[in-house]
């Protein structure tokens, strides 16, 4: 009996352990809920930009908006949160708008190097994998983790 009961104490230990917040999990969630915030506004802008083409895609991210909504709809939340919890909430607004718009207007005039049949074909791929975490590597290669313009100037918004 006392075996026993030694490990459900173990089991308990572990899912209290588990269950404590682990920052460096925290920062790795935020990054990925920027990722995929962007991810999905590059796609919705560059399909918009597309559609008067012979690779237009809209049909395509619109499936990915409806495979994936629950994911595109925790990383706005995420990345709202966030922002509220470091600029209270009227400049967390403020900061995600020029996000927003930034990233809308990096890609308004086309990818840097995608086509618009490479991005429909990356927008299939995705629907196809249909995996929640492949949504943060299609957001590595697709943004190439470099920093859009927007981010390299004075957003002009002081926290």
């Amino acid at each position: 009996m006392g075996l026993i009961k030694g490990m459900a104490a173990a089991c308990m230990a572990l899912a209290v352990m588990g269950a404590a917040p682990d920052v460096d999990q925290e920062a790795q969630d935020h990054g990925a809920a920027e990722k995929i915030h962007k991810l999905d506004i590059m796609l919705m802008v560059s399909s918009l930009r597309c559609r008067h083409s012979s690779a237009t895609f809209e049909d395509e991210y619109d499936a990915f908006n409806r495979a994936f909504g629950l994911e595109l709809v925790a990383a706005n939340r995420s990345l709202e949160q966030d922002f509220q919890s470091l600029y209270g909430e009227d400049a967390a607004r403020l900061a995600l708008d020029r996000m927003r718009v930034g990233v809308a207007n990096a890609y308004g005039q086309g990818h840097p190097w995608l086509d618009c049949d490479q991005l429909k074909e990356a927008t299939s791929h995705l629907l196809v994998d249909g995996r929640p975490d492949a949504l943060t590597r299609m957001a590595d290669e697709l943004l190439g983790g470099k920093r859009l313009a927007y981010e390299q100037v004075d957003l002009g918004v002081d926290f």
